[in-house]
Formats: structure tokens, C-alpha cells, sequence
């Protein structure tokens, strides 16, 4: 018994002991990859010291549980990515494995084999599966490398980075090689896709380092001397000093920087919005500390006050034009509009003459130099002389580590009193602004004022001493006040009907020290959230009221705007479910709005909280949805001004004590005159999923009067095509860029809701398969659409043309297939939104220069629900011949309802003819190709100039699998990842084919449909579109 006993003791540790190495495998991981050891989704790895981990994971608080391949800090309790591998190709499931391919590269693969990502490097020696292995070292860099013999590194995550620079990884460009190392955003704090912001080092025309918004430059450091970058302040400056290293190489022209400390806990990141920061983590506080962020200012903003204009946070208004210019436009400029900066009061003598002799420089000290600089090997004492004799050269400055910088055209991207600034910066001018005609001027005005005497001087003085007092005596705050009062008076007078509310100046004003004390100087323990214009914290006043106060973020190049418009608004409003302003705070810089606290915070802390969300039982949701119509009643009829708010949703919903709601946040809010319906604006702001269709965030608005142009006032010469909805023309921008442009017809009734439908879609998808949508114009009646201009036009007029379709060899069409299938992948399975097509033919598949297809015309898609698969519409849409039988009789849309589209496609690119096309015995040509492939001769189907013998077998699958995609029954039909599946793999035991749709003759088939159909049909709204080029 006892030794019975024993031994199933035994057993049971055996089993415990060999779980808990299991386990220890899942939770701690292996640090290395090799071919007979791939990583499955369950599993990790983890390096040496146990800092970094490598495997699938899924974004905090990212909607679509999507897996992504990625490295992130182990010990960190807050999940921290560091690098995503398949950024733009997520798993959509837990079945991806990591592996070393049979070529000995690394890949991702998903549960159907299908590759989603690979380090693609070819190998020195034949490839064998033994050959390399992957190991994730300890300072977070994964390396590809050969055996464990030699060990020569074939690839590293280091030299392919993302959004974050680690420890001893460099980033940087090579002229010699070609290689451009950039740091890349993800697109949101929850998609690691590739974002809009990059950041890396510039080569030319001098050595910086750079933030670019969609290639567009948006921060500059200014230029390297060889310590510091000489347009930073000093705590960032210093960085550079301790920890980054900035390394030259000349003969190979290289230019990078590369951390020198080796601590991992230490890191770069450059966010979504395009900031860039240092972090560290924190053992002590268990959290990351935000060292410093660039753009730290709103002047670190490029270009912020255009050409010729210093910027200067120390100074209100901030930018200033330099000596010897003037504003522009002074309308715009007194309004804070400072975009066109300045023009020369006197042109340079040396533009009207032609000799440089009669001009001069103007000196400004300790500045961030002008952008696009032009290093030359002249010494400080020629280098102004260079300038001088160069009529185009417009400033010059002189760096101990630089050398001589010239630069010629606008000056832009200045700033002035960097308390870092080593750097003087000469201007040139004409002679009567320069310095040396300054000080003989300051001569002159000293021998006059000598022999007018000494009773004049003493009337001087004595006048400018009573200035000097009076202008004392005025608090700085209130000056500071007086001219912003005087700027958000001045955006009153949109409504001049309206009687003023009360006077902008009776808001109280707080004194910044007062509020830095009620906040702890702003404590992070104090921070409420974080708005698109700045943070928010909570507050006690001397007297014990709780206060909410929102601060403006110097680095928000747009919050002044809003801060400004919300006092304007939101002053004159009094309602119990609107939020109150106490006050507001202007002093120097600082703009700060003070609000009562609502101890409840926002509605979205509890509505989205799975711990918080009983608070809320129905009755007290039902209070709220009516607390937000009465507020919104009274913004829109009942308060003397007529106000749409423009940024509804949760997040902006406030609760008090007894969870009543108050809307806030009105720094987006536009007033309207009382008679006004509606407005257009050429600055779209707010937040994805509450905007309304027609005011779709981020898309570029055109003038009627630009695009009317483009197109040589839609010129019939220039017409491109007639859809559905509207003519379509070819236009070219005044830059030159040439765009097809559709407008939408007057006598269209149902056009204007699919033309709101397609921006609704289209202008949230991005894939090289679907056409761009550039842009939307809404002026008064008319409504248009701006897209990427395809010089091939559409699929249909090369197809169906005698003429052209030659130029559509079999590879042509084989791509053009593969292509219109991905893009449709890209719209079931890959986008953020599910969404089907409905009118995928022919004429909707536009080709470029190279004749990929880019599917386009999205005015009947349908958006799905996630999880939604299929649904049923009384508005039957689409074209005949195109059209599914569950949706051409009954209403019901899927995937498999654009599956069957794609499968006439097929049928149509591979035989060169219309599907409304009759052949023998009257038949279309579904029933064509079917009577075809049970004679075995499916190859036949192929248009004879693309009927070759080496491409027959390929043909014959395209044509199997184009029947597998118009079978009747949709549950029939493959789906598209299939479809792709069967295209490009070697798969040769397809399933049979089942009868197609539609295959009766022509004239039976239309009467037994009309007999049959006519009933369910006609209490639908049927539209059809004709398959015209575009």
C-alpha cells in the first residue's frame, strides 16, 4: 500500500515538474529561433536579461483583438511596444506562427500558411533550413544571423526601425548606399500601422534632424556644429551632450546618431501626433517618466510665421517681422494669421542695379538660423563679402563648428532669444535699414539733439519718463489681456444681431501664480486628461473651491484659436447641462480657462469601464440622454446665440455629483447667424465616429472656383466618362497635379447620399488597390469629388476594345485579377471597416501608368459591423450582369454578394467579352463558359490573343475559379482569401464548380424573370448604373 501510494506521488510531481517546464517556455520564453523551433502565438521570447520579449500581441485598448508580431518591454506592467513587425498586416486570429523558412529567412506565417511577413534577405551560400537562427539580444534587437559558428548578422530590427529609438540602434542616412534609417509613428495609440509622422536625419542642404507630416516638414532642429543642434534650447540642446553621439563620416557621406549610454530603460518615441520625447522608466513611481518633447513651442512649429518673420514665445504676439520688412497682409497679421510672414520695405540695391555695393545686413543675435542652408569654405571674415557679391544670397551667418551659411530666397522657420543660441544671423538689406546706416543715423540725431539745447533734451526725458511710469503702472496681465479681449471681441461680430451677453472683460481674470499654487504647479497627480489643445487639471482656490483648469500646450500650433473661440462662446452661455466658465488666465504665454469641477469626471469614464458601468442603471442613462438634448436644445434654438458644437461625444460630456451631465469643450463650437442653416469650413476638426458624414475629418476641401478651372470649366474635351451619379473630368491643379473630378448631376435625386457615402468610406482606406480620394468640394448646390487622376482610365476600355485589347497580354490580365483581389481583401477582412462594394464591374476598376487596377466608385459600399455577415437592403443598387442572385431578387448583401461580382470579372478578363455579350445558341456568358468547362474545353473561353499554350493551364483555373465564384447558392461561393489563395499557389484539387446564376438563354431567362421577380421588385427602389469608361 505504501509503496502504491509512493509511486502515484511519483507520477504526480513527474506531471507537475514537466507543466511547470512547459509553462516556464510559454511565460519566460527561449531567447532564440531556429528552423526547428518556431514561436508559436502562445509563446514568447525573451532575452538574457529578461528586459525584452518578442512574440504576437494585440493593443491595449485596440478594438479588432488584431495579432501583431512585435518586441515590448517584459518588466514594464504598462505594455510598451518598441517594434511591430507586421505593422500593416495583422493576424486576424491566434493561429500565426514565427519560423526560419526553408530559404533560412525569418517569416510570419498565419493559420492557412499564408506568409504575412518576412526579413526577405538573400543568403550568401545555398540556403538550407540550418543556416540561420534569431536571436532577441539584451539591449532589444532581434538579429538574423548565420550559425551559431560564424554568427555574421544578415538582418536586425536596429536597422529597420519603427516608432522607437533604443540604446546603442541608429538611425540615419548614407549617401553612398542609399540607406534612410527614420523613426515612423504608428497611425493611432491603438493601430500600429504606419502612421502620417516620420522622423530621421536631413543630409542636405544641411545636417539636421527632422519631423516630416506625410513628407511635409513640420520641426527642424536647425544645424549640427558638431556639439549641439544650434536651433534647440538648452534642456533639449543638452541631450546632445549627454547620451547622443551625431557621427559624420565624409567619405561615405553617412550622417547619424546613435545612443551612447547603454541603458535599456531609456528610449526615443516618436507619437502618433508627431511628437517626439525622451522617456525612462521610473523604479520608483512604476511608471515612465516624459522627459523632453519636441516641438516643445508653438515656434519649434515650422514655418510658423512664414518667410521673413522671427517667432519668439517671449513676445505677444509671437512673431515679429525682421528689420527692414513689413507684414504682407496686415489685416491677417493683427488678426494672428501670420502664414504669409513679411515683405522688404526697400528692394536691395543690388536687384535693381545689379551690383551689391549700396546693400547692408541687419544683425539678430542668438537665433535659430533659416532653413535650407548652403554650407560654403569661406572664413568668418569673407563669409560676408560672399554674400555681398551673390544677388540672390538674401542672409549669411558664420559657426565656429559649421562654417560659413549662405542662404538665398525667403528666410523661413526663425526664432529669436534662444537662451542656448550661439549663432548670429546677418541679414541683407537695403543700406537704409542696415546696421552701419543705423549708427550714422544715431550720430546725426545726437548732433542735433546737442544743439537744440538742453531744454529740449530735459522735455524728452521728462516725456519719456511719464510713458515709461504709465506703462509700468499697467499689470503685464492686464496688457496681455487687453489684446486678447480686443481678438475674441472681434470674432463676436459674426452674429452683430445678437445683443451681447455681457462684456468679455467682466470674465474674472486669475492670476497664473494663484493657479499654479491650486494645482500643485501643475502636478501630474492633478492631471484630469489630456485634450487635443492641451492637459486639464484639478484645482482648489484659496478659499476652498475645486476648480478644473485647462491649460494651453505650448506645442499645439492650433489651441490658441480654440481657447480664444471657447471664452467667446461658452461666456454667454448659462444652462444647468452646460459646463460653466469661473474665469480665465492670460499672462505672457500662458492661456488658461478655468471651469467649475465636476467630481464625476466624463461620461466615458463609466460608460466604457466594465467595473464602473452598473452606476449606470437605465434610468440614470436615460436622465443623461435627455440632460444632452436640453443642453444641445438650448446651443441650438433656445440661447441668444445659434451655436453647433462640432465635437460631441463622451469624452466631452461632464457629470456632477448626482451624474447629471454637462457638455463641455467648445473650442470647436462655430456661432451662427439666427437665419443660418448651414456653413462650410476649410478646416475640418473633431473626432472619428461622432463627425457627420459631410464633415469628414482630414479631407482636403477645394474651391468650386479652383476645380472649375482644373478643368477648363468642365469642358466636354476634358469629360472623362458618365456614371451613375454625375460626369466625370480631367482636370490639373495649378501646382500642376493632374486629378479626375466628379460632379455630381443636378438631376441626379439620388446622388448626393451615395456621393456622402463614398467620402464617408473612401476617405478612411488606404491600399495600393483602391483609388486615392484626394479631396471633396460642397458649395452651395453643387458637390463634388476629387481623386488621383489614372491616365489608363478604366479596366472596360482596354477589355472591350478591339483596338486595345492587345495591350492586355495574359500576365497583364493575371495581375489585374490578382490586384482587383486584394484591394476586395483589403475592403472584407484588412480595412478597420468591413465593407462591401456592391457595384464591382468593369468600368469601376480603374488602371495607372503601369496598369495596376485600383478599384474605385464607392457611392453604393455598405460599412458592416465587424461581426456582422451579411444584410438586407429594400434599395436593390448596382448593375445588371454584376449583381449576386440573393441580392438581384431578395435584397441580401455580403462578401460573397462582390465574391460573385469578381467572378464575372474573371470570366469578362479572361474571355475579353461583356457578360450581356450573347454567344452561340443566345446564351450570356456565364452560360457559355459553364457549357465550356463541361465540355473540358474552359481554356477556349480565353480571348484568342491571349491563348497560348504555355499559359493554358493557368487559364483553365482562372476560369474554374471564376465559376466557383458565381455559383448560385452564395455559401457555395470561395471567399476572397481564397480566391487569392487559389491564384497564387499551386493548389490543383479545386472543388468542383456548381451550376452558375443566370445561365438560362438571354430572352428566357428576362421573361422568366420578369414573370417571376416582377412582384418582390417592384415594391423596391431599383437603381442601375451603366457600364460606362471613366
Amino acid at each position: 500500500m505504501v509503496i502504491q501510494l509512493s509511486r502515484r506521488c511519483f507520477i504526480v510531481l513527474l506531471l507537475l515538474a514537466t507543466f511547470s517546464c512547459f509553462s516556464l517556455k510559454l511565460c519566460f520564453g527561449q531567447d532564440s529561433i531556429t528552423f526547428s523551433t518556431p514561436v508559436k502565438d502562445s509563446e514568447t521570447l525573451l532575452c538574457n536579461n529578461g528586459i525584452f520579449r518578442f512574440g504576437f500581441f494585440t493593443p491595449v485598448n485596440s478594438t479588432g483583438h488584431l495579432r501583431y508580431v512585435g518586441i515590448w518591454y517584459a518588466k514594464v506592467p504598462v505594455q510598451t511596444v518598441v517594434w511591430v513587425a507586421n505593422k500593416d498586416a495583422p493576424i486576424h486570429d491566434t493561429s500565426g506562427v514565427i519560423s526560419i523558412s526553408g530559404k533560412g529567412n525569418l517569416v510570419v506565417k498565419d493559420g492557412l500558411n499564408r506568409l504575412i511577413w518576412s526579413t526577405n534577405v538573400t543568403l550568401p551560400v545555398a540556403p538550407i533550413p540550418s543556416a540561420t537562427w534569431v536571436q532577441l539580444t539584451d539591449n532589444g534587437n532581434l538579429r538574423l544571423q548565420e550559425n551559431r559558428n560564424k554568427g555574421e548578422i544578415l538582418w536586425e530590427s536596429f536597422k529597420h526601425p519603427y516608432n522607437s529609438f533604443l540604446a546603442t540602434m541608429i538611425i540615419g542616412t548614407s549617401n553612398r548606399t542609399g540607406e534612410n534609417l527614420k523613426l515612423t509613428s504608428w497611425k493611432s495609440y491603438t493601430d500600429p500601422s504606419t502612421g502620417n509622422y516620420t522622423a530621421g536625419i536631413s543630409l542636405f542642404p544641411s545636417r539636421e534632424l527632422m519631423i516630416w507630416k506625410s513628407n511635409v516638414t513640420i520641426w527642424r532642429s536647425g544645424p549640427w556644429n558638431g556639439q549641439i543642434f544650434v536651433g534647440l534650447e538648452d534642456e533639449v540642446a543638452l541631450l546632445f551632450l549627454d547620451g547622443y553621439n551625431i557621427i559624420s563620416d565624409n567619405n561615405e557621406g553617412t550622417f547619424t546618431v546613435s545612443y551612447a549610454t547603454d541603458s535599456p530603460m531609456y528610449h526615443m518615441n516618436l507619437d502618433p501626433d508627431g511628437l517626439l520625447y525622451i522617456r525612462s522608466w521610473s523604479t520608483s513611481t512604476r511608471a515612465w517618466e516624459i522627459g523632453n518633447t519636441i516641438p516643445t513651442t508653438t515656434c519649434d512649429v515650422y514655418g510658423r510665421c512664414g518667410p521673413f518673420a522671427s517667432c519668439s514665445v517671449k513676445e505677444v504676439p509671437v512673431c515679429k517681422c525682421v528689420n527692414g520688412f513689413v507684414p504682407r497682409n496686415s489685416t491677417e497679421w493683427n488678426r494672428g494669421i501670420f502664414a504669409n510672414g513679411c515683405a522688404r520695405r526697400v528692394p536691395l540695391k543690388c536687384n535693381v542695379s545689379g551690383g551689391g555695393n549700396g546693400d547692408g545686413f541687419s544683425k539678430m543675435q542668438k537665433m535659430k538660423v533659416p532653413a535650407n542652408a548652403e554650407q560654403t569654405l569661406a572664413n568668418e571674415e569673407a563669409c560676408p563679402k560672399v554674400c555681398l557679391d551673390n544677388c540672390s544670397c538674401t542672409a549669411y551667418a558664420y559657426d565656429q563648428g559649421i562654417g560659413c551659411m549662405l542662404w538665398s530666397g525667403n528666410l523661413v522657420d526663425m526664432q529669436s532669444s534662444l537662451r542656448s543660441g550661439i549663432v548670429d544671423l546677418y541679414i541683407r538689406v537695403a543700406n537704409s535699414h542696415s546696421d552701419r546706416e543705423k549708427t550714422h543715423s544715431n550720430r546725426a540725431i545726437m548732433i542735433t539733439a546737442s544743439v537744440l539745447g538742453v531744454a529740449f533734451v530735459a522735455v524728452v526725458c521728462i516725456l519719456l519718463a511719464c510713458r515709461k511710469f504709465k506703462k509700468r503702472s499697467a499689470p503685464e496681465k492686464d496688457r496681455s489681456a487687453e489684446i486678447m479681449f480686443k481678438r475674441m471681441e472681434a470674432l463676436t461680430s459674426v452674429n452683430e444681431s445678437a445683443p451681447n451677453q455681457g462684456n468679455l472683460k467682466d470674465l474674472p481674470l486669475f492670476e497664473f501664480k494663484v493657479l499654479a499654487a491650486s494645482t500643485d504647479n501643475f502636478s501630474l497627480i492633478n492631471k484630469l486628461g489630456q485634450g487635443g489643445f492641451g492637459p486639464v487639471y484639478k484645482g482648489m482656490l484659496p478659499e476652498g473651491k475645486e476648480i478644473a483648469v485647462k491649460r494651453l500646450s505650448r506645442a499645439s500650433g492650433q489651441g490658441l484659436e480654440e481657447l480664444m473661440n471657447e471664452v467667446v462662446v461658452i461666456s454667454k452661455l448659462q444652462h444647468r447641462n452646460l459646463v460653466k466658465l469661473l474665469g480665465c488666465c492670460i499672462e505672457g504665454e500662458e492661456r488658461l480657462l478655468v471651469y467649475e469641477y465636476m467630481p464625476k469626471k466624463s461620461l466615458d469614464a463609466y460608460l466604457f469601464d466594465p467595473l464602473k458601468q452598473n452606476i449606470l442603471d437605465w434610468r440614470t442613462r436615460f436622465n443623461i440622454m435627455e440632460g444632452i438634448c436640453r443642453g444641445l436644445l438650448y446651443l441650438h434654438r433656445d440661447s441668444r446665440l445659434k451655436i453647433i458644437h462640432r465635437d460631441l461625444k463622451a469624452s466631452n460630456i461632464l457629470l456632477d455629483d448626482n451624474l447629471n451631465p454637462k457638455i463641455s469643450d467648445f473650442g470647436l463650437a462655430r456661432v451662427f447667424q439666427v437665419n443660418e442653416d448651414e456653413a462650410n469650413t476649410r478646416r475640418v476638426v473633431g473626432t472619428y465616429g461622432y463627425m457627420s458624414p459631410e464633415y469628414a475629418k482630414d479631407l482636403p476641401l477645394f474651391e468650386f472656383k479652383v476645380l472649375a478651372a482644373s478643368t477648363d470649366n468642365f469642358s466636354l474635351i476634358n469629360k472623362l466618362g458618365q456614371g451613375g451619379f454625375g460626369p466625370v473630368y480631367k482636370g490639373m491643379l495649378p501646382e500642376g497635379k493632374e486629378i479626375a473630378v466628379k460632379r455630381l448631376s443636378r438631376a441626379s435625386g439620388q446622388g448626393l447620399e451615395e456621393l456622402m457615402n463614398e467620402v464617408v468610406v473612401i476617405s478612411k482606406l488606404q491600399h495600393r488597390n483602391l483609388v486615392k480620394l484626394l479631396g471633396c468640394c460642397i458649395e452651395g448646390e453643387e458637390r463634388l469629388l476629387v481623386y488621383e487622376y489614372m491616365p489608363k482610365k478604366s479596366l472596360d476600355a482596354y477589355l472591350f476594345d478591339p483596338l486595345k485589347q492587345n495591350i492586355l497580354d495574359w500576365r497583364t490580365r493575371f495581375n489585374i485579377m490578382e490586384g482587383i483581389c486584394r484591394g476586395l481583401l483589403y475592403l472584407h477582412r484588412d480595412s478597420r471597416l468591413k465593407i462591401i462594394h456592391r457595384d464591382l464591374k468593369a468600368s469601376n476598376i480603374l488602371l495607372d501608368d503601369n496598369l495596376n487596377p485600383k478599384i474605385s466608385d464607392f457611392g453604393l459600399a455598405r460599412v458592416f459591423q465587424v461581426n456582422e455577415a451579411e444584410a438586407n437592403t429594400i434599395r436593390v443598387v448596382g448593375t445588371y450582369g454584376y449583381m449576386s442572385p440573393e441580392y438581384a431578387m431578395e435584397g441580401f448583401f455580403s462578401e460573397k454578394s462582390d465574391v460573385f461580382s469578381l467572378g464575372v470579372l474573371f470570366l469578362e478578363i479572361i474571355s475579353g467579352r461583356k457578360n450581356s455579350h450573347k454567344e452561340e445558341n443566345n446564351l450570356n456568358l456565364l452560360a457559355y463558359a459553364w457549357k465550356l468547362w463541361n465540355e473540358g474545353e474552359a481554356a477556349s473561353l480565353a480571348d484568342p490573343i491571349v491563348l497560348d499554350e504555355s499559359f493554358v493551364k493557368e487559364i483553365t483555373k482562372c476560369v474554374h475559379i471564376g465559376l466557383l465564384c458565381v455559383q448560385e447558392i452564395a455559401n457555395d461561393r470561395p471567399s476572397v482569401s481564397t480566391v487569392i489563395g487559389m491564384l497564387t499557389t499551386e493548389i490543383t484539387n479545386l472543388p468542383e464548380p456548381k451550376q452558375p446564376a443566370f445561365i438560362a438563354r438571354g430572352g428566357v431567362y428576362e421573361a422568366e424573370c420578369s414573370d417571376q421577380s416582377s412582384q418582390k421588385v417592384s415594391i423596391n427602389d431599383v437603381s442601375l448604373s451603366t457600364v460606362t469608361g471613366r
